[in-house]
């Protein structure tokens, strides 16, 4: 078999990660720096997908490799961080992402949402809207959930009325 180049590696990777098998992901992680080749962005992305429990280890890696100014690596990071429910790190990551697109915002928002911090989700959509970034309709959900899981209903569907 050819020796892999860092598309197979992350190909690979990617294929463990969407099966659950994530030990594996960082078995083949750490077998694919071993013989020398250096994480991209996709794998960084994916890895972090599969392996939020490890988000620490990873984001050292990460700023000692350059990757750190990276949206969609960073973005991956911050998301990692608040599936494991570290909103503090997250946060942080938020924070000091010199980008931040409406991916971004989005990823963040849903953190504080889906880990029932309503008052900080509905915060940072205030936030979202004074930095000029527009809702899309991922945002329109987010806020809707939110509002439901606080038994605002009425007002849930006033505010969809309202963007839609």
């Amino acid at each position: 078999m050819e020796e892999l180049d860092v598309i197979s590696w992350n190909s690979i990777i990617t294929a463990n990660a969407q099966n659950g098998y994530r030990d594996r992901v960082l078995i083949l992680f750490v077998e694919m720096q071993q013989k020398g080749f250096q994480p991209d962005k996709y794998v960084y992305g994916s890895v972090l997908g599969s392996c939020g429990h490890n988000s620490k280890a990873l984001h050292a890696q990460i700023y000692k490799t350059g990757c750190s100014m990276n949206v969609y690596v960073m973005t991956a990071l911050l998301d990692a961080y608040a599936s494991t429910g570290n909103l503090n790190d997250a946060y942080l990551v938020f924070d000091r992402m010199s980008e931040r697109n409406i991916v971004v915002w989005n990823t963040m928002i849903s953190a504080y949402i889906e880990n029932q911090c309503i008052k900080e989700g509905l915060q940072l959509f205030m936030q979202m809207g004074e930095n000029g970034i527009s809702p899309d309709e991922y945002t329109i959900a987010i806020m809707i959930k939110a509002m439901t899981i606080q038994s605002e209903i009425a007002s849930a569907k006033r505010f969809h009325v309202i963007l839609c």
